[in-house]
């Protein structure tokens, strides 16, 4: 004779075995249309960064910035995010860039910033397309 307990177990491990195959199931069949939303709306907004950095005297270079909108939506509040030298935060007085960007069009911004001949600048630029952020970088060495 079997005891009871163990009969119920079984059932229950059963439940939470179907339970969970059910859910995977739902997920697997979502995912697509999920991914599909999220990328058709953050498709539109795209941008692109150029810098070139140039040393104009010691331990001080000139960064040209060049962020065009490769997107199909109007991109807002186009600024500097941060700018890494060597993988070290440097700080920039006026960040921004532009009030907005239309599609097709570029904004450019001169900065110095402290840095060295063969030093690794990253810039991050940071707009807003709607309620969505889009963050891009570019890196280059100092000639």
């Amino acid at each position: 004779m079997k005891p009871r307990n163990l009969r119920k177990g079984m059932s229950e491990m059963m439940a939470i075995v179907i339970g969970v195959v059910l859910t995977v199931a739902i997920g697997a069949a979502l995912w697509p249309i999920l991914t599909g939303m999220i990328n058709s709306q953050s498709s539109n907004a795209r941008m692109a960064i150029s810098i070139s950095a140039t040393s104009v005297g010691p331990d001080n270079v000139s960064l040209v910035i060049n962020v065009r909108n490769i997107g199909t939506s109007l991109l807002k509040n186009i600024e500097i995010y941060q700018i890494l030298v060597n993988g070290k935060e440097v700080k920039v007085s006026n960040a921004m860039i532009s009030e907005s960007l239309p599609a097709g069009q570029s904004a450019s911004k001169l900065v110095f910033v402290p840095a060295n001949p063969g030093d690794v600048v990253t810039v991050i630029i940071k707009a807003q397309s709607g309620s969505h952020v889009i963050i891009a970088q570019a890196k280059t060495i100092v000639s």
